[in-house]
């Protein structure tokens, strides 16, 4: 999940009430949680209500990947009703997990519906594709690769290759506008 602050707002922000609405609809799948929270109170009642989990909170982001490489194949559920550019989105898919997301952010730019993770606009939607993606090992190998690959092009060399001709138009623009008032 990345980072869930501690508040209501932030909490209805980042879809806590979604994602522990998916976990109860899958109560006896085994679950990983990884979340960023100085809320106790929500840290012990996701520790004590929700079954079949292991729960990491506020884990050192170099640790993240040992815990999703052994995950190749899983479900990562972003319920998310707002992000920006979702870190966790590409640190999954890197790692071969399944983007199941709402469309926000990045996400339908990054996500190719049924080949690399699932977009869903409802809970009825997120519930429908985790079904068909525990019935069906093929999929989940199709799709934990295709995840893998799209993840690549977010690597820091390709980054770096698409950043500098931008920020080198952005300043040519820039210039030019100054000559232009001038």
């Amino acid at each position: 999940m990345g980072r869930i602050g501690k508040d209501a707002f932030t909490l209805k922000l980042k879809g806590v009430d979604r994602l522990i609405h998916l976990y109860r609809k899958f109560s006896e799948v085994k679950k990983v949680t990884v979340c960023m929270t100085t809320n106790k109170k929500l840290k012990e009642w996701i520790r004590l209500n929700i079954k079949e989990q292991d729960l990491f909170v506020n884990l050192r982001k170099d640790l993240i990947p040992n815990i999703l490489n052994a995950l190749k194949g899983s479900i990562l559920f972003l319920p998310s009703r707002y992000e920006g550019f979702s870190l966790s989105l590409i640190e999954g898919m890197s790692q071969g997990l399944i983007p199941v997301a709402y469309p926000v952010g990045v996400a339908p730019e990054i996500i190719i519906n049924g080949q690399n993770g699932f977009l869903v606009n409802n809970q009825r939607e997120a519930i429908i594709c985790v079904e068909k993606l525990l019935s069906d090992q093929d999929l989940r190998e199709k799709m934990a690769n295709g995840a893998q690959q799209t993840s690549l092009g977010f690597c820091s060399e390709i980054m770096v290759k698409h950043l500098i001709p931008f920020y080198e138009e952005v300043i040519k623009n820039r210039k030019n506008s100054k000559i232009k008032q001038s």
